[in-house]
């Protein structure tokens, strides 16, 4: 309640805490700066999360909002009536739109609402949902992938391709300026050694059973190492730049022989 109304940026992060409840998203929701331009909100893993909660922040968006990230993955109290409600109540002069209800109890009917809920946004340019481990169908995802957003209708991705983590958001908001020359929407970002790691460790946490499996899965030829050219293809996989993956390599490649082994992966993936 005590942020100021002057606050053009505000990036919050709340991951897996029960304070996260109807009565705190109520408070933030009042206490909304009404210049806000730039809202990242990441709200993973809150169990007490729901779409009433979601639905009063959606109410009290700023109408001078023009770039919004908003992230509430495996809060599995977050069905298709959150997605109404931002649908409905999204600022016109929005520019970026970044959603991310990832193993929510989402359906065809949230998307198909919120699709039909664009048009309204004449601004937008860059558009992501990730819908992943959701009950949206193949068919609502070929729609969504061919609606056309002005002015650059390429630059739109979702579902499969679509990571949200906290210092990605935060580059987000330095480097949320599009190229709309790039079909690479992470070119945005500058790819870091921590980044990379943090990013590997919620792939390895969410969708594979244990390092071993994945770098198992990363090793594309089976020659029990990684070459900069898997890694390379890795990295565009989950969405991220590439331009700095040679020097990620090097810093994780501690025998120099170009290649990376499974101990350095470990090494590397969990130091200190």
């Amino acid at each position: 309640q005590s942020l100021p109304k002057s606050l053009l940026t505000l990036v919050l992060t709340l991951v897996n805490l029960l304070a996260v409840d109807q009565a705190s998203t109520f408070a933030l929701a009042e206490s909304m700066p009404q210049n806000l331009q730039v809202l990242v909100l990441k709200l993973d893993f809150c169990p007490l999360l729901t779409s009433k909660s979601l639905g009063q922040i959606a109410r009290q968006l700023p109408s001078s909002l023009r770039k919004l990230w908003f992230s509430a993955a495996q809060c599995k109290l977050v069905d298709d009536s959150a997605i109404h409600q931002l649908a409905e109540n999204l600022p016109e002069r929005l520019e970026v739109l970044q959603l991310n209800f990832r193993a929510c109890i989402i359906t065809d009917v949230a998307a198909l609402h919120l699709l039909k809920n664009l048009p309204r946004l004449p601004l937008l340019h860059n558009f992501r949902f990730d819908f992943r481990a959701t009950a949206v169908t193949s068919d609502m995802e070929q729609r969504l992938r061919s609606t056309p957003l002005a002015p650059c209708p390429k630059r739109m991705r979702m579902g499969l391709d679509l990571d949200f983590h906290a210092q990605s958001f935060t580059e987000c908001v330095r480097h949320s300026e599009d190229d709309c020359e790039s079909e690479d929407l992470g070119a945005e970002l500058e790819l870091t050694s921590d980044l990379l790691a943090e990013s590997l460790r919620n792939e390895i946490s969410e969708s594979i059973s244990d390092v071993s499996a994945a770098f198992r899965n990363w090793d594309t030829n089976n020659d029990e190492r990684l070459s900069i050219d898997e890694m390379t293809e890795l990295v565009r996989a989950l969405g991220m730049p590439t331009q700095n993956i040679s020097a990620v390599v090097h810093e994780m490649d501690k025998s120099g022989d170009g290649f990376i082994c499974y101990d350095e992966l470990i090494s590397w993936l969990y130091r200190s």
